[in-house]
């Protein structure tokens, strides 16, 4: 896949509408409850019904001859299930998208985005779940999870590491899209000028503060891949000239200075707190001229070089941590 097909795959939306609450796009989760639904819902979008759906209302019939499918009454089962979860409602002889679901379908990117997500990892769930609770260095080796997040892939442009790449980011950049909006409503970024988001991913966070403020300028620092399908994403609007990607292999290369912001949106989300704690703890007592405290004299004693478990990313953690934010 080359890294112009990533783009026109990932839906992007450039422009977001402030007319709206900005926590409203969470009523996608409702739709991600229970696996049958999911499967149901998926299936019907792949097979264009809800699209169809969207505009016009049809009766059942009609409905089941519009997925296209050679079994008759398979097609009658899922718009069975699709009218038990909600996404259908009758309306007289005809069916159409319920009010609930053609107010959600508005964030259809992300919601296509959680349900591929979901499907890809549910063999984690059904499959080795009794692993996870019994070895979880041998769950890590297994899980899809891990071998959709593959970020060794990540630190290569080759055009199947860019597909590899590119199919996490499509999902981080829709989560982003819409996370992002509820962090500029609780923190005012007027007064910085040049921001450093590290692990920040295709750049869409910087992309939407700098959309908002003029006199941003913005460094992305991320693995060769993600910043190569980022600057194409950012570079396809007006504020992507103020935004530049520096690509790193490793978490001790040099990070560029000079900056009054810096973030790390999309990093430390799936750290356990234990690692946090101890990645903060430097910063922190530097700024309250207390560094190094003991808190940090025991890191670097006992984390450099990645041995100590506070170093030691959880494969639970990681796991659960996805669980909950696609429930």
């Amino acid at each position: 896949m080359s890294i112009t097909q990533w783009t026109t795959q990932a839906t992007l939306v450039y422009a977001m509408s402030t007319d709206y609450n900005e926590l409203d796009y969470l009523r996608v989760d409702a739709w991600l409850m229970d696996v049958v639904s999911v499967r149901a819902l998926a299936t019907a979008i792949e097979r264009g019904l809800i699209d169809r759906l969207a505009t016009e209302t049809l009766l059942p019939q009609a409905v089941v001859l519009a997925m296209g499918a050679a079994e008759p009454r398979a097609a009658e089962f899922l718009l069975r299930l699709l009218l038990d979860a909600h996404v259908l409602e009758a309306s007289g002889d005809l069916l159409g998208l319920s009010d609930t679901f053609r107010h959600t379908w508005k964030y259809r990117d992300l919601l296509m985005a959680k349900l591929d997500m979901a499907l890809a990892v549910s063999g984690d769930w059904f499959e080795r779940f009794g692993l996870l609770l019994d070895d979880e260095r041998g769950f890590a080796v297994k899980s899809r999870l891990f071998e959709i997040f593959d970020y060794g892939k990540a630190l290569s442009t080759r055009p199947e590491d860019l597909a590899a790449t590119g199919r996490w980011l499509r999902y981080t950049t829709a989560l982003t899209r819409y996370e992002t909006p509820a962090v500029l409503a609780r923190h005012d970024f007027a007064g910085y000028q040049n921001m450093l988001d590290i692990g920040g991913n295709s750049g869409e966070f910087v992309l939407q503060l700098c959309r908002r403020h003029a006199g941003l300028r913005a460094v992305v620092l991320d693995l060769p891949a993600v910043c190569a399908l980022g600057a194409v994403h950012v570079g396809r609007c007006p504020e992507g000239a103020r935004i530049r990607f520096e690509p790193v292999t490793s978490a001790q290369a040099t990070w560029p200075g000079g900056f009054d912001l810096v973030s790390f949106k999309s990093m430390l989300h799936d750290w356990p707190q234990e690692a946090m704690a101890v990645f903060f703890a430097p910063g922190a007592c530097r700024a309250t001229a207390r560094w190094p405290c003991a808190h940090c004299r025991a890191c670097a004693s006992g984390c450099r070089g990645g041995g100590s478990a506070h170093f030691r990313q959880s494969a639970a953690g990681i796991v659960l941590s996805f669980l909950q934010r696609n429930r």
